[in-house]
């Protein structure tokens, strides 16, 4: 399809939060049981080329150390769980969560973080891999080779090739030593880095001098190209989504997914989401410029050298926390957390490229703090599978899981 046509198609801008809409009819959710301990936490979903779903969370492991584990979604439910890695000098954070890649060779790959020093924000990103389906794991590989205490975290893992690993990190090295009026000026930068299945590091850079401090990161490879999302940040601090394009070994230096104009002199914990499929790409974001919270929808028919307009998804009143998942269709699914009447809920709605959707489906009531971190999904096939932390009136965490059929899904809009 051209450009032109798509820009045509997807002109029509839909406006879901100027007042709440209606649910749609209940969601079939299928409730899957999981085998992990009290405290479990930060779960996150990928799914390989053969069609089976991983999901991977952090739970503690007595004496204060945390393990990262792992389960292959069966026919029954979940797999017994499997450790990939545990320590007791992890950095564990709500919004900073470990994740999984399943490259097209069968390697699995993981990361997690570590701490590389006493302050707060010195760690280190570790990635393994598994050539056996996770049975082993190799010893973790260090993707940033500065080595200094600061901080190196909110990765995104995309496989790239047939045997390839494209990682993309928030990178704080330039924070080393400073303190003050000086550590409050300073930039985070984001980086990249390609990695073997042996570990070796085959390429690493700068992809940005100065980006937003602790969002979430976003990567996905489109053949021989990777495309990355992430808050960037101007001077005057005005913190935007924008997007990269790694090809040819070069960048393509930063472009606006939609300037929203959003000045905070704070990080918002609230980063993009980015799916492709074949050369269609969705992102899906937040903003609160202009103090009114929104979550946007943008679709690409070329891969992501051109968008259509945005498209809200949001009620009105989002928190944001935001995931994105393509169907075959064209169609997108946008995960994301709303306030409700009452608490907060974690909500789906499928929309189409022209903007046309339903009302919203409720995935389940939940909390709107830290202590809930961030819902995630996967599609394959015929299925549609959630994650998310359920905290109970008593502040007790725990990974739940469920499956929607993706017959479902399509019956709206």
């Amino acid at each position: 399809m051209s450009a032109v046509r798509y820009a045509v198609m997807v002109l029509l801008v839909h406006c879901a939060g100027c007042a709440e809409r209606h649910e749609a009819a209940p969601l079939p959710i299928q409730p899957l049981g999981l085998d992990a301990r009290p405290g479990s936490a930060l779960p996150n979903l990928v799914a390989d080329d053969r069609g089976r779903v991983y999901l991977s969370w952090v739970e503690p492991s007595g004496g204060g150390t945390h393990a990262m584990k792992f389960s292959v979604l069966g026919e029954s439910g979940w797999g017994s769980p499997r450790t990939i890695a545990y320590g007791a000098d992890w950095f564990v954070n709500w919004a900073d969560f470990p994740s999984m890649a399943a490259l097209r060779d069968g390697t699995l790959a993981a990361h997690w973080l570590r701490k590389s020093g006493p302050a707060t924000y010195a760690y280190d990103v570790q990635i393994a891999f598994s050539p056996d389906q996770g049975t082993t794991w190799s010893e973790a590989v260090v993707p940033h080779t500065d080595a200094t205490a600061t901080e190196h975290g909110f990765v995104s893992l995309a496989p790239w090739g047939e045997d390839r690993l494209f990682a993309v990190w928030l990178d704080g090295r330039h924070f080393e030593g400073l303190k003050g009026e000086a550590e409050r000026h300073a930039a985070m930068t984001l980086h990249y880095g390609i990695l073997r299945t042996n570990g070796a590091l085959e390429e690493e850079g700068e992809i940005d001098a100065r980006t937003c401090s602790c969002c979430q990161t976003a990567a996905a490879a489109l053949r021989e190209e990777v495309l990355v999302a992430y808050r960037d940040r101007s001077e005057a601090e005005i913190r935007d989504v924008s997007t990269q394009r790694y090809a040819g070994g070069g960048w393509s230096g930063p472009a606006s997914i939609r300037e929203d104009g959003w000045r905070i002199d704070a990080c918002p914990v609230n980063g993009p989401s980015i799916d492709v499929f074949n050369e269609q790409v969705g992102i899906a974001w937040y903003t609160g410029a202009r103090d009114e919270p929104r979550v946007y929808l943008r679709f690409s028919g070329n891969g992501g050298r051109n968008y259509g307009s945005e498209i809200r998804v949001d009620d009105g009143r989002p928190i944001g926390r935001v995931d994105v998942e393509l169907m075959p269709d064209g169609s997108g699914l946008v995960l994301w957390m709303e306030q409700a009447k009452a608490g907060s809920e974690i909500r789906l709605r499928r929309v189409l490229p022209d903007g046309r959707s339903a009302g919203h489906w409720t995935v389940t009531a939940t909390r709107g703090d830290r202590a809930t971190g961030f819902p995630r999904m996967v599609l394959i096939a015929d299925l549609l599978v959630l994650a998310w932390t359920d905290v109970d009136s008593k502040g007790n965490k725990s990974v739940k899981t469920a499956r929607v059929p993706v017959a479902s899904l399509q019956a709206a809009p």
